[in-house]
């Protein structure tokens, strides 16, 4: 019985490890998924567009109108842009900064819900190990 829990407990560790091999940013995710709690009461979404963003597609306003609200209320509640969707580098992480790719960093748009878009989906890819410097 001894054995079972040790090797139990052995496992539970390595998979926390691994885990945090496997995505350093694993403190920033957790407080998006909290602050996206908060957003949906604001800005409600369907469980459709819930899905999308969680695979990192974007949906449209004609899909979703609130997307844009409920995206940008996340991250702006995270300190990540301004309420005009600017990237606030300050309010990085340095690895997360570094690990950004370069045309992020602006986050160039014709309109905020452009921003929020573009933005979305370069936290999406360096979330998900797809960044590039």
């Amino acid at each position: 019985m001894f054995r079972l829990g040790f090797i139990v407990l052995v496992a539970l560790f390595l998979g926390n490890v691994a885990a945090e091999e496997v995505n350093p940013f694993e403190e920033d995710i957790q407080h998006l998924l909290e602050m996206r709690k908060i957003c949906e009461e604001k800005f409600p979404v369907s469980k459709e567009t819930v899905e999308s963003l969680k695979q990192g597609i974007y949906p449209s306003e004609a899909d979703d109108p609130n997307v844009c609200e409920n995206v940008l209320c996340v991250i702006k509640g995270r300190g990540f842009v301004d309420e005009d969707g600017n990237v606030m580098q300050k309010n990085f992480p340095e690895k997360m900064w570094n690990a950004m790719p370069e045309n992020c960093k602006e986050n160039r748009g014709s309109d905020i819900c452009e921003k929020v878009k573009n933005f979305y989906q370069c936290l999406f890819a360096v979330f998900h190990g797809n960044g590039h410097k």
